[in-house]
């Protein structure tokens, strides 16, 4: 990299979250790449605030780990998503009404390990790797 040239950071969500994970003693750092709001609608869809800056990467996103306060960490698998401002609606296998999706997702981040996290151009970096 050019010394000269000043590093970009992609800060479009400081809050970012980097969440650990241990398996068989090894730490394993967890990047959240959104915030599970609230139910909306009959079905069990919820309301996510994405942390990222590509929502198509939702296209190609089919499990991730829910990481909520008190509790341990559990999988879940995406069956869709769709825009829907502010952010977008999902929809997790097994979650069929709102009252599920109120007492199991809501008010919680959605995880993948870092390894999933797609590279940036060069010269740019994500705020958990500052």
């Amino acid at each position: 990299m050019d010394p000269s040239r000043k590093p970009q950071v992609s800060t479009r969500h400081t809050h970012r979250r980097v969440l650990k994970e241990s398996i068989s003693g090894h730490a394993i750092k967890r990047i959240a790449i959104g915030y599970a709001v609230k139910p909306k609608g009959i079905n069990g869809e919820v309301v996510i605030e994405p942390l990222t800056d590509d929502l198509n990467r939702f296209n190609d996103l089919m499990d991730v780990s829910l990481e909520r306060e008190g509790n341990a960490p559990r999988k879940l698998r995406i069956t869709s998503w769709r825009p829907d401002k502010p952010g977008i609606l999902v929809k997790f296998e097994g979650i069929d009404n709102p009252e599920d999706a109120a007492a199991e997702i809501a008010k919680g981040y959605l995880t993948i390990p870092q390894e999933e996290v797609p590279d940036l151009p060069e010269g740019t970096f994500y705020v958990f790797q500052l």
